[in-house]
């Protein structure tokens, strides 16, 4: 249940970032292969991206990792992280010029 939520924040997360006039999908890749195997990957024009990564962890829990950038500016915001059933989520957030 926490993954499913954290996927949501981080989607809404991207919607809210302002972008810089149009932005244009560069990056749409969407690969489900079921039971938790999955692979997302979206960017944009404006350099923001998101990337995720999920597998089939321990006792059947789903794992993902993936990164997330979204610029403002003078530099992006860039967020790191994993999440599973076990430890929950655990994220690392920089901010690069």
């Amino acid at each position: 249940m926490r993954l499913i939520i954290f996927s949501c924040l981080v989607a809404a997360s991207l919607a809210a970032s302002k972008p810089q006039g149009d932005t244009a999908i560069l990056r749409d890749d969407r690969v489900d292969q079921g039971h938790g195997n999955s692979n997302y990957s979206f960017r944009f024009s404006d350099d923001r991206y998101v990337e995720i990564t999920g597998s089939l962890g321990e006792g059947g829990a789903v794992t993902l990792r993936g990164s997330c950038r979204f610029p403002e500016e003078g530099g992006s915001y860039i967020l790191n992280f994993e999440a599973d059933e076990a430890a929950g989520i655990r994220g690392l957030a920089g901010f690069s010029l």
